[in-house]
């Protein structure tokens, strides 16, 4: 299954603790690897101004991107927007226009 997730950092990055901010900063650029490696990540953006970052993720269920998200070195300064999406899209658009009685 597909999902969306945006991610929001509750505040700036330059309000993190110094202290932690290289082990946090290497730990999520490992997981990060690791999770496109696995094809667990299948995409990657940032967006200039907003600092957010937002990934296409294939997870066997909802369950299994929660427990992956709660382990993210950066969970607690971050927060997550989850989507789902659909891969077949024409498939989609047929079944809607099936419920809104309209012709494709």
């Amino acid at each position: 299954m597909k999902f969306l997730v945006i991610n929001t950092f509750k505040k700036p990055a330059t309000s993190f603790p110094q202290t932690d901010v290289q082990k946090m900063f290497n730990d999520t650029m490992k997981l990060m690897e690791q999770y496109r490696k696995s094809g667990t990540i299948l995409a990657m953006y940032f967006i200039p101004g907003w600092n957010k970052a937002v990934t296409i993720e294939e997870h066997k269920s909802a369950d299994t991107l929660l427990q992956n998200l709660s382990g993210h070195p950066m969970a607690d300064f971050m927060n997550f927007e989850i989507y789902p999406v659909v891969d077949n899209f024409d498939e989609m658009v047929k079944v809607l226009a099936k419920l809104l009685k309209v012709t494709v």
